[in-house]
């Protein structure tokens, strides 16, 4: 395993909205791709997590619902969820060594590392936990970082510690107990919900829990919702309330075997999940998720048929299986699906999968910061002068950069993503961008965009500085940046009367 890095600059943090919660609060990720301790801290996790043998851990929906059909509660027994508050920052890291040191019996077998130089490079790890914000620098002097690759196994190894001690704490016993990261389901009696959550959250002042109890006999897990009529559990499949029902559309341009797959799993999944209703019910819900992304009726019942006839096996592959090898090819429509048919004929052994190279980075490449380069994010509003970033095709990216983070080649932006961006941009900044109704020719056709009492139009997402803008518009060869305005140089073309 590589473990050293020559080109590693500061990794860059960034929120990602939690949509299912009230407020929608960011989740704060660290980027730590480009750190220098990114394949240190990957070869200290692989060691730890192929130390820890669990007897909680889910693997996945499918699992749980294989164990928790088959499962009979006490009588006045009741099914709660309880979830970790910020789990990965919460981790106090002197839990963290006191864990290794704890374990060290199973995790010393997949190593030849000592116990004092492991610590070390654990402790490493966690210490250099850095970022940049806005171009000033800032250390995590507390948990771990979401977006390092230690942080998840290191979470489990404290979260497989803290069960293992506060079950042995409770008098009663808990006949389900299981664990997907932070988020666990326990079968407790109904009247001891209070003590339970007081005992975690015992455990150590940062690690808190919340608690979800059942209602009406459901509680939802994962993407099932757990149901006891009679003690007796039962699952069924379940979507959050957020969940826009939005898959892999039939009519979009992606390969036919990427759609009948995605239709595929998707009866797999409501069909295997749903013990409590019958057939008709769960072809139901396929024929409503699939319908909704225009996938055709016949070609979902010639699926469901299939799928009946033919249930898919979970036996392990086979040598022939495990030898093929994947070249993937540029998606091109029919003449994808001719290629793949004549080299499977000659070559059995090699799996020919389509590419899609459309995809919304190649279209909008500078929506996060790439600007690793500078050591600082670039700013929307730069004060450096003249700084050229449109090429000859006319387009400019939606966020400036200088001429060194330039990536020759790369697809441009379309005209109006352009230009919402840039007045998304600009709303941030300084200026105030308007979209006026005013049409050019043919040479754009594109509605203009005035900054300052500055006319542009709107394939420049940019505002004019030529004096003869207000009577015709310009066809863009470059754009500068000049304080908090947008500035663009080039030949002039007749414009259209509003």
């Amino acid at each position: 395993m590589r473990l050293k890095t020559y080109t590693a600059t500061a990794p860059r943090i960034y929120g990602a909205p939690k949509a299912h919660k009230k407020g929608l609060p960011l989740r704060p990720v660290v980027a730590c791709m480009t750190s220098p301790t990114y394949e240190l801290s990957k070869y200290v996790g692989s060691i730890i997590q192929s130390s820890i043998k669990s007897n909680y851990n889910v693997l996945d929906s499918f699992s749980f619902c294989e164990y928790i059909n088959n499962v009979q509660l006490p009588p006045d027994y009741v099914l709660v969820s309880l979830d970790v508050v910020s789990l990965f920052t919460c981790i106090p890291r002197e839990l963290v060594v006191q864990n290794v040191i704890m374990r060290w019996d199973e995790i010393k077998e997949n190593t030849n590392i000592n116990l004092d130089l492991f610590l070390e490079m654990t402790e490493f790890c966690i210490n250099c936990s850095y970022f940049q914000f806005k171009g000033q620098s800032y250390q995590q002097v507390f948990g771990t970082a979401m977006g390092n690759p230690l942080s998840p196994i290191i979470a489990d190894l404290v979260m497989e510690t803290l069960l293992d001690s506060v079950t042995k704490k409770i008098k009663f016993p808990i006949p389900v107990i299981k664990k997907y990261v932070d988020d666990l389901m326990l079968a407790i009696p109904k009247g001891e919900i209070e003590t339970v959550r007081n005992e975690f959250n015992q455990y150590h002042e940062k690690i808190q829990f919340t608690v979800e109890v059942e209602q009406d006999g459901k509680l939802p897990y994962l993407d099932l919702l757990v149901r006891k009529p009679d003690q007796s559990i039962k699952t069924e499949w379940y979507a959050k309330p957020i969940a826009s029902g939005r898959f892999l559309n039939y009519l979009s341009a992606h390969s036919m075997t990427l759609k009948m797959n995605v239709a595929k799993n998707l009866i797999k999944r409501v069909t295997t999940f749903s013990t409590n209703v019958d057939e008709a019910a769960a072809k139901k819900i396929v024929h409503k998720q699939l319908r909704q992304n225009d996938y055709p009726k016949p070609l979902i019942n010639r699926l469901i048929n299939r799928h009946r006839e033919n249930p898919p096996t979970t036996a392990p592959p086979t040598d022939a299986e495990n030898s093929k090898q994947f070249r993937s090819i540029v998606n091109i429509g029919t003449l994808t699906r001719k290629i793949q048919r004549t080299l499977r004929v000659d070559y059995p052994e090699v799996v020919i999968c389509p590419q899609q190279r459309k995809t919304v980075k190649s279209i909008i490449p500078g929506v996060k910061d790439n600007n690793y380069t500078t050591g600082s994010p670039p700013d929307v509003t730069p004060t450096s002068a003249d700084t050229s970033v449109a090429r000859s095709t006319g387009q400019v990216p939606s966020l400036p950069r200088p001429p060194s983070a330039q990536r020759p080649g790369r697809p441009e932006p379309s005209a109006r993503v352009c230009a919402e961006f840039l007045e998304k941009a600009l709303t941030f900044g300084r200026a105030q961008p308007a979209i006026h109704p005013a049409r050019f020719d043919s040479v754009c056709n594109q509605p203009a965009i005035v900054v300052d009492s500055r006319v542009s139009c709107g394939c420049r997402p940019a505002a004019c500085d030529n004096p003869a803008a207000a009577s015709s518009a310009v066809v863009c060869d470059s754009v500068s940046l000049r304080g908090n305005e947008v500035a663009f140089r080039g030949s002039q073309h007749e414009r259209h009367p509003k």
